[in-house]
């Protein structure tokens, strides 16, 4: 499997996730994956949870809403000017564009934990 780079802003993330962002305090939170309407994303981090094969499609899709969940604006708002906590936010962002395998995707969500943020 080799998926393709994404942007976040790219037009491909944009068409597998949509940069909508809800806000309802103005807090412009990611979009929940369990809310997906066509099921494939659902079916994908499933699978992705069942620790079985991905698809290159759904693979690509995690990846994606994983860039989507990381690019939220409301994260920036967490960080409340700190520079460590900036960076590390940044580099959280800069991963997820470069993950490459499950277990990278694993890592990764880890990595999120660890500063409080939940991707799945």
């Amino acid at each position: 499997m080799s998926p393709q780079q994404i942007d976040p802003n790219g037009p491909l993330a944009q068409s597998l996730i949509p940069p909508i962002y809800s806000d309802p305090y103005g807090l412009g939170l990611p979009l929940r994956w369990q809310d997906e309407q066509t099921g494939e994303l659902i079916e994908a981090v499933r699978t992705f949870f069942a620790i079985q094969p991905l698809t290159e499609r759904q693979f690509t899709l995690v990846r994606a809403y994983c860039i989507h969940y990381i690019c939220a604006p409301c994260w920036d708002m967490g960080c409340d000017g700190d520079a460590e906590c900036d960076k590390e936010l940044a580099d959280l962002r800069e991963e997820a564009n470069a993950l490459s395998t499950a277990e990278e995707v694993n890592g990764w969500i880890h990595r999120c934990l660890g500063v409080g943020i939940d991707p799945l």
